[in-house]
């Protein structure tokens, strides 16, 4: 449980930065489909080369940034309906980002 503390400030500097070129919807669809990438990635490497230091070290991070963009999508959905601006943008990005999450809640 050690790296979700990286992980998770490594997820919160990227969508500041992103924040300073695009808006904020924008900038987390962008992050959002990055653990589920990075959980298809380490599938595959797991099935092609069995299980290694490094399957294991890319499944971790896919599902802590995982946990760490559903917890900013949630609250940027939040943030939307009070605001009363589009939020299926966001909405979708949520449930791209927690792709890894469901797989491995369905996997137990």
């Amino acid at each position: 449980m050690y790296h979700l503390l990286p992980t998770s400030l490594v997820v919160l500097i990227s969508f500041v930065v992103l924040t300073r070129r695009y808006t904020v919807e924008t900038a987390y669809w962008l992050l959002a489909s990055l653990p589920t990438d990075i959980f298809l990635i380490g599938m595959v490497d797991e099935y092609v080369r069995g299980i290694q230091q490094i399957n294991h070290r890319l499944l971790h991070f896919a599902y802590d940034s995982s946990y760490a963009l559903l917890l900013l999508g949630i609250m940027l959905v939040l943030r939307a309906v009070l605001k009363r601006k589009s939020r299926m943008l966001v909405a979708a990005g949520t449930c791209v980002a927690g792709i890894p999450i469901a797989c491995l809640f369905w996997s137990i």
